[in-house]
């Protein structure tokens, strides 16, 4: 028994003698341990290669779409001045079409025949009479749009004021009562334009604002018919 049991420990000591003597780096668990940190910076390697080429592939991106931002800056740039300039070349043909029909219209009235222009007034004047307001209407526009430099002209716009006033339109008749007075303030029209200015408000309710035509009227022309009138229109307000 004892025999025996020297054989076993003269091999054991035999086998780990052996084991001591092979080399660490052909070790079993050793060359596992090297394979897996070369695997382990192989990945690595493969990893910072990744993202060398996404940071490449990010700043040519980067580069394009600040390219596209230079280009659509360009672009709006560009829309901008031809927006303005078309706007320019609009004023500009509006203007010298109204240059151009202002002159005709001007050619027009010095070379009519002032019996013609007397007689289309009288005639628009005549449908006012009879009551027909609005033919009246359209031979005063007529008038007024042919023969802008005749001597009739405030009266015209004055009678324009009248035919509206009648048709009972008379936000439309203020505006061509107070056109009297801003185009023709010496006019022997502009006390009676005060004065129905005054009785249009008051037709549609705004005593305040006919008060103040009224006095205005009575003020710069207290002599005048139309001042009598408008002091009877105060004593009902």
């Amino acid at each position: 028994m004892k025999q025996r049991l020297l054989v076993i420990l003269v091999c054991g000591s035999l086998c780990f003698w052996a084991s001591c003597k092979m080399p660490l780096d052909e070790r079993p668990e050793v060359q596992k341990l090297q394979n897996k940190v070369s695997a382990l910076e192989q990945q690595l390697q493969d990893q910072e290669r990744k993202q060398q080429e996404l940071e490449t592939r990010l700043q040519d991106l980067q580069l394009k779409v600040e390219g596209i931002r230079d280009l659509a800056l360009k672009n709006s740039q560009q829309v901008v001045r031809l927006t303005d300039g078309l706007k320019s070349m609009h004023r500009k043909a509006k203007s010298a079409a109204v240059a151009a029909a202002k002159k005709k219209a001007e050619k027009k009235s010095q070379a009519a025949p002032a019996g013609k222009a007397m007689m289309t007034y009288q005639q628009a004047f005549g449908y006012y009479k009879n009551g027909s307001f609005e033919k009246s209407i359209d031979l005063f526009h007529a008038f007024i749009h042919a023969y802008p430099k005749h001597e009739m002209i405030s009266n015209a716009r004055y009678w324009l004021g009248e035919n509206y006033y009648s048709l009972s339109e008379f936000a439309q008749a203020i505006t061509e009562f107070k056109r009297v007075l801003a185009d023709y303030p010496k006019s022997k029209k502009a006390p009676g334009s005060l004065l129905k200015i005054g009785m249009s408000y008051q037709a549609i309710g705004f005593d305040g604002k006919a008060k103040e035509f009224y006095q205005q009227l009575i003020e710069q022309f207290p002599d005048s018919n139309s001042a009598a009138i408008a002091r009877e229109k105060l004593k009902g307000l």
